[in-house]
């Protein structure tokens, strides 16, 4: 069983939208249970003896590391040639 701790809005088709009600369902989308996993209204499965599904794992539990090309990660080596040739005159 699938508990949404909120209503969910979500597009099946990308065309027009429909709402999941709050409460426990037997059985969602899989789409829909992926979207609620990733707003973080995805309750904890009631398990009847089938297994139930496991919830969607949060995307923020685990950052990426920084990327080696993200000019932010330097450490200043970056000189401005504008400022530096201001300083000159």
């Amino acid at each position: 069983m699938i508990i949404l701790l909120k209503p969910l809005k979500w597009s099946p088709d990308g065309c027009r939208i429909e709402t999941i009600d709050a409460g426990e369902h037997e059985e969602l989308p899989a789409r829909a249970i992926e979207i609620a996993g990733q707003i973080g209204i995805l309750g904890e499965t009631k398990s009847d003896g089938e297994g139930g599904v496991p919830p969607a794992p949060n995307p923020d539990d685990d950052p990426p590391p920084p990327s080696e090309s993200d000019p932010d990660s330097e450490s200043g080596s970056v000189v401005d040639e504008k400022s530096q040739k201001n300083a000159k005159k």
